[in-house]
C-alpha cells in the first residue's frame, strides 16, 4: 500500500463530511483531526464503493494495487479485459483497517483546505 495525495494535517483520525459526484469526478469533504476542513479530488472516476464512510474515524488511506471490486469495474467496461489497466484504486480504511470507501479513478489530489466563512 502507498499513501496517496498529500495533506496539510494527514488523514489519520479525520472524517469524511460528504461527497458529490459528478460524470468523471469525486469531491470528497474531509473534517481533519483539528476540525479543519478539506476537498479531496478523485479525477477521471471510475466507480465507487461505500461501505459506510461518512461520519466515521479514518485510520488511513492508500493506494491499493488490485481488489474484487476493481476486478469487477475492468470486467464491466473491458469484453476482453487488458493486461494493464491505468486506473488507480484508492481506498479510506477505518481504525481497524476496514475499507470504507474504495475510489477507481485516474488520479487523486489535495484541493486545498476550507476556509470558515463568517466570524
Amino acid at each position: 500500500m502507498m499513501s496517496i495525495c498529500e495533506s496539510p494535517y494527514g488523514f489519520e483520525d479525520g472524517q469524511i463530511v460528504s461527497y458529490r459526484v459528478t460524470a468523471e469526478r469525486l469531491e470528497v469533504i474531509f473534517e481533519f483531526w483539528n476540525e479543519q476542513r478539506g476537498t479531496v479530488l478523485f479525477e477521471g472516476l471510475i466507480g465507487i464503493h461505500d461501505a459506510g464512510a461518512i461520519g466515521v474515524t479514518v485510520g488511513s488511506v492508500c493506494e491499493m494495487k488490485s481488489s474484487d471490486f476493481l476486478a469487477s469495474l475492468v470486467a464491466r467496461h473491458y469484453e476482453k479485459p487488458p493486461e494493464a489497466v491505468t486506473w488507480k484504486l484508492f481506498r479510506f480504511l477505518d481504525v481497524d483497517d476496514g475499507a470504507m470507501l474504495d475510489v477507481v479513478a485516474d488520479s487523486c489530489s489535495f484541493a486545498g483546505i476550507e476556509h470558515a466563512q463568517g466570524g
